[in-house]
């Protein structure tokens, strides 16, 4: 730059220092680059509009029922723009949810390959506690809440139908907001060990009742061995209600 000084009027030059021409080409170099990067991000955004693409076209119409997001890859990699839509490689075990990697590529005009991964999560309508619940406590419709919840893979055992849990005992205690799985239940017991039960026998064009002891408590199906009331003959026979059996 130029400076005047004041007693002789004399012009001299005072050159930049370092720091300041640093700056300057720093600038001027980003300025030149920053087109350059966004055209080498679009092969990026080619790359994750594959991905949406195909995961929206795989769910169709259920697509309010998932959900999913693709993982960014590294903010510095640059792609160059496909000269076409790349390819895409999905796997050849597709899950339904969970954690989903997909190749895609692009041959022209300069060839790249990149792996993208995003996670679905599935909406599901779960039947959950809104009371709690003692072990060996009959379920009834009133304990129970139909809700939604999104996973990412199903929880073993998870029931979706209040039919399956009404009448149900629980096999542990179960808080409010737990969602009802079949390791949680067992059948009611409507035969009692030692208890005086109804036993029908059954066979084509006859059937005749008699009184029964279960020797072993039941639940509904459940064979169980009991003895003739009158005669001391041991049998076996199929629990079907409360207080009775078929004999076999």
């Amino acid at each position: 730059m130029l400076a005047r000084r004041r007693d002789s009027e004399t012009l001299f030059f005072i050159p930049p220092s370092r720091t300041t021409t640093v700056k300057v080409f720093f600038l001027v170099t980003a300025m030149m680059l920053y087109p350059a990067t966004l055209i080498a991000n679009s092969g990026v955004k080619q790359a994750i509009e594959a991905v949406e693409g195909f995961l929206a076209n795989s769910y169709g119409s259920s697509e309010s029922n998932f959900r999913w997001r693709v993982k960014q890859p590294d903010h510095r990699l640059l792609l160059n723009a496909c000269e076409s839509p790349p390819d895409l490689e999905p796997p050849s075990d597709l899950k339904k949810m969970g954690k989903i990697s997909f190749k895609v590529s692009c041959p022209s005009p300069t060839p790249w390959s990149i792996y993208l991964s995003t996670t679905v999560h599935q909406r599901v309508s779960t039947w959950e506690s809104i009371v709690p619940i003692s072990r060996d406590e009959v379920i009834h419709r009133s304990h129970l809440e139909k809700r939604d919840r999104w996973y990412t893979s199903l929880p073993s055992g998870l029931i979706t139908s209040a039919d399956q849990i009404v009448g149900k005992v629980a096999r542990q205690n179960i808080l409010p907001g737990d969602p009802i799985r079949e390791k949680c239940l067992r059948d009611a017991i409507l035969v009692r060990k030692g208890h005086l039960v109804r036993a029908n026998i059954t066979t084509p064009g006859f059937s005749v009742g008699t009184q029964v002891i279960a020797l072993e408590e039941g639940a509904r199906g459940e064979t169980i061995q009991v003895r003739n009331a009158k005669t001391e003959k041991l049998m076996t026979a199929v629990v079907d209600g409360a207080g009775r059996v078929t004999l076999h």
